[in-house]
């Protein structure tokens, strides 16, 4: 990237509060408050240059999670390439969003023959109350836990699946988008 270039992305990355006149103009700070408040501006201030080296280190920890075992960011590589369609089997799965919780039982047909589709959905879906989206981690995990031995049982699955047979489960963890 040429000099110049960069001298641009550095400066227009430099929000600093002080570059808001309309917000200088509507805070009347004692002067003391408002040097410390420069110092920390100064001090915590990172150049576009600066955020790109840490994007670039925070991806290639990302990478060395995937691929080494007990790195600063650990991850479980959750997919090795497109599904082919000839899957076959039973699985439950769980669908968490803002708003509903889903849990499902989906049966996979693959190529079987005499199918008329590839797959099969039975689903229960549960509105999330307003507490449980405002509480803590073991109100929701327990709501979530409840709703999805509600679907065993109403299935009658523990015939053919148990702790040493289990059914395989997929969790989905939905996020909003802008």
């Amino acid at each position: 990237m040429a000099p110049s270039a960069q001298q641009h992305i550095d400066h227009e990355s430099y929000s600093s509060w002080r570059q808001h006149s309309e917000l200088e103009k509507m805070v009347d700070l004692p002067a003391e408050l408002e040097n410390e408040l420069n110092k920390l501006d100064t001090q915590f201030w990172v150049s576009g240059s600066e955020l790109k080296k840490i994007v670039e280190r925070f991806r290639e920890e990302l990478e060395e999670g995937l691929t080494k075992n007990d790195q600063n960011i650990p991850m479980n590589l959750a997919w090795t390439g497109l599904p082919s369609g000839s899957e076959k089997g039973e699985i439950l799965t769980l669908d968490l969003g803002g708003t509903n919780l889903r849990v499902c039982k989906v049966i996979l047909h693959g190529d079987r023959e005499g199918a008329k589709e590839k797959s099969e959905l039975d689903q229960e879906q549960y509105k999330l109350p307003k507490d449980l989206k405002t509480g803590d981690a073991d109100g929701l995990w327990t709501f979530i836990s409840d709703k999805l031995e509600d679907l065993v049982k109403s299935r009658n699955l523990g015939k053919d699946y148990s702790k040493e047979k289990p059914m395989p489960l997929g969790f989905t963890f939905n996020y909003a988008r802008r």
